[in-house]
């Protein structure tokens, strides 16, 4: 095989489905300073989801928005990220 390693067309699906990514694991309230209790790694990851390596970048951020349990964490809905 080659050494350049891709996602193959036939596998851009299942990609999403098998990666997983940071998700709200209770309601969070707009302005609610994020702790590791309040984020779960679940799949599927959407496309602009964060991925559970940034999750140290997470905690201790504020919730720009309300979130509710289960919805996908994205940067756009943290406030004093350092990403």
């Amino acid at each position: 095989g080659s050494p350049v390693k891709r996602v193959a067309d036939n596998e851009k699906e299942t990609v999403l489905v098998q990666r997983r990514c940071l998700r709200a694991a209770r309601n969070i309230e707009m302005g609610e300073l994020f702790t590791r209790e309040m984020v779960e790694v679940l799949r599927p990851a959407t496309t602009d989801a964060i991925k559970p390596v940034d999750i140290e970048k997470v905690i201790g951020t504020k919730a720009a928005v309300s979130i509710a349990a289960g919805e996908d964490l994205r940067w756009t809905m943290l406030v004093g990220s350092t990403r």
